[in-house]
């Protein structure tokens, strides 16, 4: 079985969705209400895979 992960980076958060057995399961937003300009994976990390996410809060301006 084949399992596909599908980002989504949007001015409202970070959505994830998993497909597993050609159905969608969506989670619930991350970041919610801050927009995020990008993501990445980091599959090679030591302790596992890492979420790399890049956002913007209209209170406190820019992060990582």
């Amino acid at each position: 079985m084949t399992a596909t992960l599908l980002l989504a980076s949007t001015r409202k958060g970070l959505f994830l969705a998993h497909r597993r057995d050609g159905a969608w399961e969506f989670e619930e937003p991350h970041f919610p209400d801050q927009a995020v300009y990008a993501e990445a994976i980091h599959a090679r990390h030591p302790g596992g895979p890492r979420l790399l996410v890049s956002g913007d809060s209209a209170h406190c301006g820019p992060a990582s």
